[in-house]
């Protein structure tokens, strides 16, 4: 299998690279050290982070070709559209954004094979089709849509899923709060500011043991406000400001208090120092993003529900918009408007467009009547019994009790 390994210049800086057997590949590296020089915007030099990502998609490649027992410069346009189509088949497919990403690098690495006397056998065509290309020079470009320009033939169009932002029920919560706390308690605190607060990972990870007084000098009538480093922001002077519940640092000094304090102390024998970070692993080590994944992972395994970090990011905004309809005693629709709740959640989870956030109006609206309400026939349907009960479920107390995630959920349930 293919590996991906950082390597590390003295003028250059990091780059990941492509190794199978303990040896670098050529092609696709000096492929790929010419992205990182050029792959940027406005053919600047790419960041870390985003070259990081080509070496994934090219690793994905390569992974694949081997599998089927080919090498890179044996294979055809055909066996190129058919890894297209697998990702893009069934629940678990990839979005087309991504394949088209996928698939528009490999297309520019194979032509660049061709400019720089590597031979295969690939030959890429082009399609025309409608569409717009983003230029730096021209701000007006994205308004012009009707010019045609050239994609290659590995291009799909993209779909309109309705996309619905994936949440948990209260039960699934209750579920993945223990195994999370089986695994670690440190876990289950960082997954109850997450749900608490929307913060992503790196932002629920900036939490310092001094981010505000102790919980007994705070006042529970003031709200906390957290400043963080948004995803994606080098600037560390540029922070964002969200709401903290005192309720939630209360939580943390209370369970986990006394468990930080010994692994300070651990982290303290072996590095002379103790750790700013208020989650700390049992090494004592300050607790890293994939730490987090990791757990979460062992827990989905634990409870049979497949639950990833950012989920709860998605079900706090969510249960924030399915909460104050229920007060203002209307239904969250994509055809309204409200101006108050999209500020707030907007300033809340940091985004810097409000379409972003008004999509979870939709996705609790969604949620309710799509995936709350169970499934029963048209025959069934027809029994006044079964309308009645059918019509209690739109009480969103069904919901927040967790009922329709018990298993083997049927009519005679809905009758009880």
């Amino acid at each position: 299998m293919i590996e991906i390994v950082e390597c590390k210049y003295h003028d250059y800086g990091s780059f990941y690279a492509l190794a199978q057997d303990g040896k670098l590949l050529e092609a696709p590296n000096r492929f790929l050290l010419w992205k990182k020089d050029t792959g940027g915007r406005g053919g600047r030099k790419l960041s870390t982070g985003s070259q990081r990502q080509y070496a994934y998609h090219m690793k994905y490649l390569y992974d694949v070709i081997l599998n089927n027992g080919k090498e890179w410069n044996n294979i055809s346009a055909h066996d190129i559209r058919t890894i297209r189509d697998q990702m893009d088949r069934g629940e678990d497919g990839l979005s087309r954004v991504i394949i088209n990403i996928r698939t528009h690098l490999w297309s520019e690495f194979y032509l660049w094979c061709r400019d720089h006397g590597y031979d295969h056998n690939v030959h890429i065509k082009f399609i025309e089709t409608q569409g717009f290309v983003n230029n730096d020079d021209d701000m007006l470009s994205y308004t012009r849509r009707d010019r045609r320009i050239k994609r290659t033939e590995f291009w799909l169009p993209a779909v309109d899923k309705s996309r619905v932002f994936p949440i948990v029920s209260h039960m699934t919560w209750q579920k993945l709060r223990q195994a999370l706390r089986e695994i670690d308690p440190v876990y289950e605190a960082i997954a109850i500011v997450m749900i608490t607060t929307g913060l992503r990972i790196n932002g629920a990870l900036q939490l310092k043991k001094i981010s505000f007084l102790p919980y007994p000098e705070l006042d529970p009538y003031f709200d906390l406000d957290f400043r963080y480093i948004p995803k994606g922001e080098k600037d560390t002077k540029k922070k964002k400001t969200c709401i903290f519940p005192i309720d939630t640092w209360a939580y943390l000094h209370e369970n986990i208090g006394f468990l930080r304090q010994q692994r300070a102390e651990l982290f303290q024998k072996k590095h002379g120092k103790r750790p700013d970070e208020m989650f700390l692993k049992h090494t004592g080590s300050p607790v890293r993003d994939f730490d987090v994944w990791n757990a979460f992972k062992q827990a989905s395994n634990d409870i049979g529900v497949d639950v990833v970090p950012h989920m709860l990011r998605h079900t706090f905004a969510t249960w924030t918009v399915l909460i104050w309809a229920e007060k203002e005693g209307i239904r969250p629709t994509t055809e309204s408007f409200y101006k108050d709740i999209h500020d707030m959640l907007r300033d809340q989870l940091g985004h810097s467009q409000i379409s972003t956030t008004k999509k979870y109006c939709k996705t609790a609206s969604m949620y309710r009547f799509k995936k709350i309400l169970p499934r029963v026939s048209a025959k069934a349907m027809e029994k006044p019994h079964i309308q009645k009960a059918y019509d209690r479920l739109f009480d969103l107390q069904f919901f927040e009790k967790g009922l329709l995630e018990q298993k083997n959920t049927s009519t005679e349930f809905l009758l009880k």
